[in-house]
């Protein structure tokens, strides 16, 4: 589609005076044209140029008015050059005909430009809803692409659940052999000198972390049941600072709380969304090595005001008539790579030393936020650190 940068400049977009002027010059250049050669039928019909111009450009009304001028320019040409007429009444017939002419060719004209400009109203209509339709498609396009990866992500989530929870029940037997083993061994009299029960600590240690790395893969491959009920999502949250107060303390950290009172009551299960925060709060200290200012805000928002309202509209349980409430996490550390956004959901996916997480820690929150209805999502903050954002919906009709 042509723009106003690119377009043609055409006479019917010059100053309607300008054109105005140019006709009627015209009119009277035909005039002296036809005084100086007597070349009375050709230049006659050159009349018609300015009257066409006029009509077309202008309107039916302006080039009724060239018309006359044309005309009268003829009739006067025509008296000034005393042509003979076997009669005096045919000159003034000849003006009279030819005034009809150029009336009849006007009004032609008028409806000719009128149907054109119709038309040209209709290709930018058409063009206008064209293009909107594309703009449409390709958004449309753009959502079954998304679609389709998280078809794709959904999938393998689940083939890597499958295998994982395979996989932790294999060994998790062999763990609870070994820790008993442990147990038994520390029992005997040979235990009790320092340095064989320090040995047996190590190997309990060991056999702790390995047992907490299997539960980690066994909630990851089945979050289990949801026991939801309305709660104080407010609360939730200071449970979990509550529960992370040593690692804060710790890692120098200053904990800032911008909560809106009063948020509405949301169907969670709460140990499953302290879960969530826990590990959230945790990983957030985690990224403030030197110390750092942890933000934890909450509001509530009608569904579709947010920032990420699209995808808030497509979340499950997110009902139009639906209340949102928005949880944003944010740290003062070192942010996320840009290369590692796509991947920071995926499961075993880390960015911490070996030996320091399993990877599985985001997955299970972002499974956890989704079986409850919601949505989470990791971003950079342009002051720095990273921002993590949580919506959880309810229906908004009672307020704790």
């Amino acid at each position: 589609m042509l723009t106003k940068s690119n377009r043609v400049w055409t006479i019917r977009e010059w100053p309607r005076p300008l054109v105005l002027a140019l006709c009627g010059l015209s009119v009277l250049g035909i005039g002296v044209l036809d005084y100086v050669t007597g070349m009375e039928a050709s230049v006659t019909v050159i009349y018609l140029l300015p009257v066409a111009l006029g009509t077309w450009v202008l309107s039916r009304r302006a080039g009724l008015l060239l018309a006359i001028a044309s005309v009268l320019v003829w009739f006067i040409v025509e008296r000034i050059q005393a042509v003979p007429y076997s009669h005096p009444l045919i000159q003034f017939w000849n003006a009279l005909t030819l005034l009809m002419l150029f009336v009849g060719i006007v009004l032609l004209l008028s409806k000719l430009s009128r149907s054109y400009e119709w038309l040209e109203d209709k290709i930018e209509e058409r063009t206008v809803e064209l293009t909107q339709a594309l703009a449409d498609l390709r958004k449309s396009h753009a959502k079954l692409k998304d679609t389709q990866l998280q078809l794709i992500q959904a999938a393998k989530m689940e083939s890597v659940g499958r295998l994982a929870a395979g996989v932790a029940h294999e060994v998790k037997n062999p763990l609870m052999t070994i820790m008993m083993g442990i147990d038994y061994v520390e029992q005997l009299p040979q235990s009790r000198d320092e340095e064989t029960a320090g040995v047996l600590q190590e190997q309990r240690n060991a056999v702790l972390r390995a047992t907490a790395i299997i539960n980690e893969l066994l909630d990851f491959s089945a979050p289990g049941k949801l026991h939801t009920q309305p709660e104080d999502l407010n609360a939730i949250i200071e449970q979990a600072l509550g529960l992370v107060k040593h690692e804060f303390k710790k890692g120098c950290v200053e904990v800032v709380r911008e909560m809106q009172p009063h948020l509405p009551a949301l169907p969670l299960d709460r140990n499953k969304i302290q879960q969530v925060f826990v590990n959230i709060f945790t990983n957030a200290v985690h990224a403030m090595t030197g110390g750092g200012t942890l933000t934890v805000r909450t509001y509530a928002t009608p569904v579709g005001t947010n920032a990420n309202a699209d995808a808030a509209a497509d979340a499950p349980g997110a009902a139009q008539d639906r209340i949102g409430v928005n949880v944003e996490v944010d740290d003062t550390g070192s942010g996320i790579p840009e290369k590692h956004l796509a991947q920071i959901f995926d499961p075993f996916f880390t960015t911490k030393a070996p030996g320091k997480g399993t990877g599985l820690g985001l997955s299970i929150v972002r499974q956890i936020v989704h079986i409850h209805g919601g949505t989470v999502d990791l971003s950079n903050r342009a002051a720095g650190g990273a921002r993590a954002t949580f919506r959880f919906f309810t229906t908004g009709e009672g307020r704790s």
